[in-house]
């Protein structure tokens, strides 16, 4: 059965009628449809249901020096004794174009975990010495 388009169900005091019912139904097979998916597979857990995904944007400034580092803290969001996925990017507003990021945990010879990750960004142009411009980490975690 296809789904009509999601539309609101309002119930004001009136009698529960079978059209109701019914747009009940295709909203929620609606949501079914709609929803993005999501699979966890990471350090041997394989996980459909439960997924969270949380994303950002971290700013780094011009530097004299080629390199820069900066943290991100999930905070509570991911459960404890999860080893997030982790991918992140740089975005550049201009300067030397080709900058690149690696990220990694906050403790020494361990995997991320739930508490989040230090990222750290180096320019690497011939004879680029510094950051010379402006820009941002874009990072993607999932997790549970």
């Amino acid at each position: 059965m296809v789904a009509t388009p999601y539309k609101p169900v309002v119930f004001s005091g009136e009698a529960l009628s079978q059209a109701k019912l019914q747009q009940l139904a295709n909203n929620q097979q609606w949501i079914f449809e709609n929803t993005p998916r999501v699979r966890y597979s990471s350090t041997g857990l394989v996980r459909d249901s439960g997924v969270k995904v949380m994303s950002g944007k971290s700013p780094f400034a011009v530097q004299s020096y080629d390199n820069q580092t900066g943290a991100v803290y999930f905070g509570s969001f991911f459960t404890a004794g999860c080893h997030p996925a982790i991918t992140c990017t740089v975005e550049t507003t201009g300067g030397w174009l080709r900058k690149y990021v690696s990220f990694r945990s906050f403790g020494a010879g361990t995997e991320v975990d739930h508490t989040g990750f230090i990222w750290h960004v180096v320019s690497h142009e011939d004879f680029a010495d510094r950051i010379e411009a402006p820009g941002w980490v874009h990072w993607i975690a999932v997790g549970y």
